[in-house]
C-alpha cells in the first residue's frame, strides 16, 4: 500500500484567467458589481465615464469612498480575497470576494485600480489577462503614484481599457452599440439603486454617467400606488420584510407615468416580488415559481428586504442577479400571493362594465361554460331584434350566421397580446356622434316600453361604455 501524499494542485493561472471571463455578466450587471464596492466604501458620489477614445471604448468608475491602503489594494486585486462565509458589516454589498475581478474580466481583459488616502498616498494596480495567460502567473503590476489633482481626500478609480466585443466593429457601429449600452445602464442603475438615489431609507448616493445624473426608477410608484401593511417574516433568527403595492390603473395616471412605471419588459413581466439585499435590488419582478404571471395581477408588485446574513439561505449567485427563497419561506410567500394580488385584480376591473343581464345596453354577454369564459353577442338584444323585424325566417338565420362568424373569428389572442404589451395602445373604434345619438334615442324608446323610469334610463345610458365618453353631447337629444 502506498502512503497518502498531499499535493499542491493550485489552479493553472492561464486557464483560470480565461474561466473568470466567462461568468456571464451583462455589461450593466458588471458595472453594478463595481458600484457595490463603492457603496460598501461609504461613497456618496459615483461617477461613471464611458467614452470612445481613439479606436476603442474606455470605461472608468470613480467614487469618493474611503479608498484603500497599499495592502488593502493588493487584497482587493486578489481573486477570492474574502470568504463568502466571512462575517460582513451591515451595509456591505459584497458577497464572494470576487466581484471586482469577475465583473471586470467579464467585460475587459485589462483592469486597473487607482486608490488614494491622503495620509497613506496613492497606489495603482493593474491586471492584464493577456500577460497572465502568456506567463501563466498571477503577477500583479503595482506602483505608487502622485495623488490625483482636484480629487476628494479619499477615493478609488476603476478603469477598463480593453473592452470586449468592439474590435470587430467599425467605428460607427461600435459607437452606436456603446450608446445603447449607456442608455440601458442608466435605467439599470436607476432601478437597482433607486433607494440610494432617493435617500429616504438609506444614505443618499449620487450616480452620474458622462456627467449626467441617473434618476431613481422606483418600481412601486408609491405616489399613486395602494400600499399594504408591511409584514415581517422570521426564519431561523433572520428577519425579512414584505411590502406589497398595487400600481394605479392606466385610467388614473398620465400616459408618461404609465410608460415610466411599466418596467423594462412591460407590466405583465414586471409583476411579482422584488428582492432587496441591504437596500440594493437583486431580483426584479419574480414570483419565484410560486405563481404564474397573469394579466389580472399585472399591477401587483411586492418588495422583500433581506440582509447579507440571509445570503446562503437565499442562494444569491455570484453576479447578485438571481436568488431562490429557502423552503421555509417559500411556503409563506405562496400563502401570501393571493392576498397580495387581490387588490391588483380589483384595480384591473376599474371602470370595466359588467356584461350581465342588468346591463341592458351592452350587446355582448359574458358566459362561463365548462370552466371557460366566452364573450358572445346577445341575439335577443333589442338592437338585433329591431334590425330583423319584418325579416323572414331565412333572412333572420342569415343575419344570425353572420353575427356568429364575426364572434367566432374575433382575434382574442392577438387582442390579449396587445393588451399585455400596452393597455393604452389598444384603441376601440368610435361611432360618429350622429350614430350614437340615434342609438341612444332608440335604446331609450325600448327601455320606456319595458317600464323603466326616465331617471333610471338616463343613469343606464350614461354609464354605458358606448355613450359614456360623449354623454355631455348626447344627453340633450334624449
Amino acid at each position: 500500500m502506498s502512503i497518502p501524499e498531499t499535493l499542491d494542485v493550485s489552479p493553472n493561472a492561464s486557464s483560470l484567467a480565461r474561466s473568470l471571463r466567462s461568468i456571464g455578466y451583462s455589461f450593466s450587471d458588471a458595472i453594478c458589481d463595481i458600484i457595490d464596492n463603492s457603496i460598501t466604501a461609504l461613497a456618496t458620489s459615483v461617477k461613471i465615464c464611458i467614452e470612445w477614445r481613439e479606436t476603442r471604448p474606455i470605461v472608468s468608475i470613480k467614487d469618493n469612498g474611503k479608498g484603500m491602503s497599499r495592502h488593502e489594494l493588493i487584497e482587493a486585486m486578489r481573486p477570492g480575497t474574502r470568504s463568502p462565509a466571512e462575517q460582513r458589516s451591515e451595509g456591505d454589498l459584497g458577497r464572494f470576494g470576487l466581484g471586482l475581478k469577475t465583473a471586470s474580466f467579464s467585460q475587459s481583459s485589462k483592469l486597473s485600480v487607482t486608490t488614494w488616502q491622503n495620509d497613506l498616498g496613492c497606489h495603482r494596480a493593474e491586471w492584464d489577462l493577456n500577460e497572465v495567460e502568456k506567463s501563466n502567473r498571477w503577477a500583479l503590476l503595482l506602483e505608487q503614484i502622485p495623488i490625483p489633482d482636484s480629487e476628494p481626500a479619499t477615493g478609488t478609480l476603476i478603469e477598463w481599457t480593453h473592452i470586449d466585443g468592439f474590435s470587430e466593429m467599425d467605428l460607427k457601429e461600435g459607437q452606436k452599440q456603446l450608446a445603447r449600452m449607456v442608455v440601458e445602464l442608466e435605467a439599470h442603475i436607476g432601478r437597482t439603486y433607486h433607494r440610494f438615489i432617493e435617500g429616504q431609507v438609506t444614505r443618499r448616493v449620487e450616480f452620474t454617467i458622462n456627467n449626467l445624473p441617473c434618476n431613481a426608477i422606483n418600481p412601486f410608484f408609491p405616489a399613486k400606488s395602494i400600499t399594504r401593511p408591511k409584514e415581517e417574516i422570521i426564519d431561523r433568527g433572520n428577519r425579512s420584510y414584505i411590502q406589497s403595492y398595487t400600481l394605479p390603473h392606466s385610467a388614473i395616471c398620465t400616459s408618461k407615468e404609465w410608460e415610466l412605471n411599466s418596467g423594462p419588459n412591460g407590466y405583465l413581466e414586471s409583476q411579482g416580488f422584488y428582492l432587496y439585499r441591504n437596500n440594493r435590488l437583486i431580483v426584479p419582478g419574480s414570483w419565484f415559481g410560486l405563481a404564474a404571471k397573469k394579466e389580472s395581477s399585472k399591477l401587483c408588485r411586492a418588495s422583500i428586504d433581506i440582509t447579507h446574513d440571509s445570503d446562503f439561505d437565499w442562494q444569491i449567485d455570484i453576479k447578485k442577479s438571481s436568488a431562490t427563497p429557502p423552503p421555509s419561506i417559500r411556503s409563506r410567500l405562496k400563502s401570501l400571493i393571493h392576498n397580495l394580488t387581490s387588490s391588483s385584480r380589483q384595480a384591473q376591473l376599474y371602470r370595466s362594465r359588467s356584461l350581465s343581464n342588468a346591463d341592458m345596453v351592452s350587446i355582448w354577454k359574458r358566459v362561463v361554460k365548462d370552466g371557460a369564459i366566452e364573450y358572445v353577442v346577445d341575439h335577443d338584444h333589442h338592437l338585433l331584434r329591431s334590425l330583423t323585424e319584418g325579416f323572414g325566417e331565412h333572412e333572420k338565420n342569415r343575419v344570425s350566421e353572420l353575427v356568429n362568424i364575426i364572434v367566432n373569428t374575433l382575434p382574442t389572442r392577438a387582442i390579449y397580446r396587445d393588451l399585455c404589451d400596452d393597455t393604452t395602445s389598444v384603441a376601440q373604434p368610435e361611432l360618429e356622434l350622429e350614430s350614437l345619438i340615434s342609438l341612444a334615442v332608440d335604446m331609450k324608446r325600448y327601455l320606456l316600453s319595458m317600464g323603466r323610469s326616465e331617471e333610471n334610463i338616463s343613469t343606464t345610458l350614461k354609464n354605458a361604455e358606448m355613450f359614456r365618453l360623449r354623454w355631455s353631447e348626447i344627453k340633450a337629444f334624449i
